[in-house]
């Protein structure tokens, strides 16, 4: 009899175990799969952009259009901007360009603002979870340095780009090329969300010769004092920086100047 009971008891929690397996590969099969490509249209330019990346939250997969035709356009008003006024201080002279380009390019960005709009609606995220889903988006695409000259000798061609006035792509070029360095990311990331309505700065700093974006919400860490209100610090040239990371050798708040509010 106890046997019974034994062999009973046993092939019961066999049962039990294997409904847990199956389950689990149920859901496994039935998840949406997401492959990171760019499709490029061959008669038209077009980029269709497959971007999977991950925010302190969660996983995303976002598919957006990016026309060759708006990256061209975009192209030749940077490169029909003039230069500054030489008297002016760094961030000033920086900022008259970032202000410029974030101008010319408003309209051409809507399509990828809706885009990311209707993403972060799927998911009914906080604030908080949207900032970290739209900077990690940036953060996610790979480093590559922009430059105004040539590439150094020894350069991996694939992290430097050059030949582009200012040494700074547009949003629109950055969208469609995906290559991007400090002030580029930090570029279209203000343009998204100044159009999503966060109040965000341009940072830049002569001394370490890098720019960072800089977002007035609820947060901790390092931040910059700005008109009574809280910027904090965020990274966006690799993954996992968080709001208010300064990166360890750039922590002097003095060298860090507003270049674009």
């Amino acid at each position: 009899m106890k046997n019974k009971i034994f062999w009973w008891v046993f092939g019961f929690i066999v049962f039990v175990i294997f409904r847990i397996i199956s389950s689990v590969g149920l859901d496994e099969d039935t998840s949406i799969e997401c492959f990171e490509e760019s499709l490029k249209d061959t008669r038209t330019g077009n980029y269709l952009h497959t971007r999977n990346w991950m925010s302190n939250h969660d996983q995303h997969c976002l598919t957006y259009e990016s026309s060759m035709l708006t990256s061209e356009a975009s192209k030749a008003d940077r490169e029909r901007l003039n230069h500054p006024m030489e008297n002016m201080k760094y961030n000033q002279h920086w900022g008259t360009i970032y202000a410029q380009l974030v101008e010319q390019n408003r309209e051409r960005l809507e399509y990828f603002v809706d885009s990311l709009r209707n993403h972060l609606a799927l998911g009914a995220m906080t604030p908080s979870q949207q900032l970290s889903t739209i900077v990690s988006l940036v953060q996610d695409i790979p480093y590559v340095l922009i430059k105004t000259g040539s590439c150094d000798e020894g350069t991996n061609s694939g992290s430097c780009e050059g030949g582009h006035k200012f040494g700074v792509l547009s949003g629109p070029e950055f969208i469609y090329s995906l290559k991007g360095d400090c002030d580029t990311r930090c570029l279209l990331l203000y343009a998204v969300l100044e159009a999503l309505g966060y109040d965000a700065m341009i940072m830049i700093s002569k001394q370490y010769r890098h720019a960072m974006l800089a977002v007035n919400t609820t947060a901790t860490g390092d931040y910059y004092m700005y008109q009574h209100k809280k910027y904090y610090f965020w990274e966006t040239t690799g993954k996992g920086w968080q709001i208010g990371m300064l990166p360890p050798d750039m922590q002097n708040i003095n060298y860090w100047k507003i270049a674009l509010s």
